[in-house]
Formats: structure tokens, C-alpha cells, sequence
């Protein structure tokens, strides 16, 4: 053990570059009952948990949901997709959906938002659908790649959705640019 501490290497390293099984991320933040920016937490999870699965060349078929309010009681909802999901205009309407189910009828302060992304599985080859136009997929896929382009060249903050600016993700200081609503 002393060798170790000292710097020397006693046994070799073994690299493990296993894709993950799942993705998640959450952050805490001053309590609020501004569902607009709970939402604006949630757009800015979609996103990194999304561009980290892309990385991967991966696709989900689940995503969970939680809250956790001022009183550190948590709630949450999971969804099962209909197929292997990987954009996020795919994933954003039952993202968004489960957070309307979770804060309906609820007048609650959080302090916290997490988003997972789970049971991730290679991304397949594109099958047609037959109630889905094949140009508006081919469209939504070469937004995607041109997205995970910018944010590779510029970085992960450097384009976002209108509705989470308004979130400071503390990772770079943030432009002074006025938030119209």
C-alpha cells in the first residue's frame, strides 16, 4: 500500500467502457412554485441526459420523473415509450406530460427536479412507421445531429431551448441578456 501511495502502480489498470444502462441527472434550487421554472429545470435535464445518450449512439425506451418539494417529500412517474427514442422532440411531449400529471392540482414549493432516462438499448436501424411522415422523421434526425454538432464544437449551454433560459445551470457564467415573458 505504501507503493501505491507514493505514486507507483502495482497492479494494471482496466479500462471499462461499458455503454451505461441509464442516464440520469438532478439538481436542487431555491424553493418555488413557479412551475415555469421547474419546467425550465426539467428542459435543461431533457437536454444533457439526451446529448449524453446520443454520445452513447443509444436510444430509451423509459424515462422517469421527479420532485422533491420544500418539506423533502418526493413524487415521481415513469413512462414507457412506444419505441426506442432518441431526440429529443421525441421525448420532450411525455417528459412534459408527466410533469403536468405530477404538479396537477398540486400548490406546492420545489426544490428540486430529476429526469432519467432508462433501459437504453443501440439505436436501430430507422424503421418506417406507417402513421409517421418518413420526411418529418428524416427532418427531426438531422436537427438532432446538427444540435449535437453545435454542442460539441460550442459546448452544452451553447443552444438551448427559449423556455429554459431562464434556469442558471452554474456551469458558465451566463450572458446579461433580458428574459422577455
Amino acid at each position: 500500500m505504501q507503493r501505491e501511495l507514493l505514486g507507483e502502480r502495482v497492479s494494471p489498470v482496466s479500462m471499462d467502457i461499458r455503454p451505461p444502462q441509464s442516464i440520469s441527472r438532478c439538481r436542487s434550487f431555491r424553493a418555488t412554485s413557479d412551475l415555469a421554472i421547474v419546467r425550465a429545470h426539467l428542459l435543461k435535464h431533457l437536454e444533457y441526459c439526451v446529448m449524453k445518450m446520443r454520445r452513447w449512439k443509444l436510444g430509451c425506451t423509459d424515462i422517469s420523473l421527479w420532485l422533491r418539494d420544500k418539506d423533502m417529500h418526493h413524487i415521481g412517474a415513469h413512462k414507457k415509450l412506444e419505441c426506442i427514442e432518441q431526440t429529443t422532440l421525441h421525448i420532450i411531449t411525455p417528459a412534459v406530460n408527466l410533469l403536468d400529471a405530477l404538479t396537477l392540482h398540486r400548490n406546492q414549493k420545489y426544490t428540486q427536479v430529476g429526469f432519467a432516462l432508462y433501459n437504453l438499448k443501440p439505436i436501430p436501424i430507422h424503421q418506417q412507421s406507417l402513421f409517421e411522415d418518413p420526411r418529418v422523421a428524416v427532418a427531426e434526425e438531422h436537427l438532432q445531429e446538427a444540435m449535437d454538432v453545435l454542442h460539441t464544437k460550442f459546448g452544452r449551454d451553447s443552444l438551448t431551448r427559449g423556455s429554459a433560459l431562464a434556469v442558471n445551470t452554474g456551469t458558465r457564467k451566463e450572458l446579461d441578456l433580458p428574459i422577455i415573458q
